[in-house]
């Protein structure tokens, strides 16, 4: 008989390993579309969330012996997702922000419209930035994974009535 195919009792410590190893990377990558999703909700870019994704998966395959098995990987994931998002702007506000003239809108005075929008649409922006990462961040949960407040406030470990308030104060900052 194979060492793969005795009892669990009788298979050695490394086998139990490998074999719990192999169970974790396919959980890892049937999540991977949940996380590509939320980091793109949190970047608002594609090319930054799959850095974020796979700084993630990097940080989850590396550290695989931590996931306790049974709890939610998905969460366990997004919590990592997260810390690494937050981690990302930090080191970014330290280093300052810098904008390509190529970035720049292109357009004429005569639209008239298109500018107003373009004002509106950097207004929000700034506003965006200058909130905190936390309320930001309940804010994309909700608009862009469309998550309840519920869902939210279980994920990030609050109370749902904080979940709200913040949700309240963003929508109102976002107005004003």
């Amino acid at each position: 008989m194979t060492e793969q195919h005795r009892h669990p009792a009788e298979q050695t410590p490394e086998l139990r390993r490998d074999q719990s190893r192999s169970a974790f990377e396919d959980a890892l990558t049937s999540e991977m579309p949940h996380v590509r999703s939320y980091a793109l909700s949190l970047t608002r870019d594609a090319a930054n969330a799959d850095d974020l994704v796979q700084d993630c998966m990097v940080r989850a395959l590396k550290n695989w012996q931590s996931y306790a098995a049974g709890t939610h990987m998905r969460r366990w994931l997004f919590t990592i997702v997260r810390n690494r998002h937050l981690d990302r702007c930090r080191s970014e506000s330290r280093r300052g922000q810098s904008i390509s003239i190529d970035d720049c809108p292109q357009g004429t005075l005569g639209q008239r419209a298109a500018q107003d929008d373009w004002m509106a649409l950097r207004d929000c922006g700034r506003k965006l930035r200058e909130a905190r990462a936390c309320d930001r961040e309940i804010l994309f949960m909700r608009v862009f994974s469309g998550l309840s407040n519920e869902e939210i406030a279980r994920r990030l470990g609050i109370a749902e009535g904080t979940v709200r308030s913040r949700l309240s104060r963003m929508r109102a900052q976002m107005r004003a």
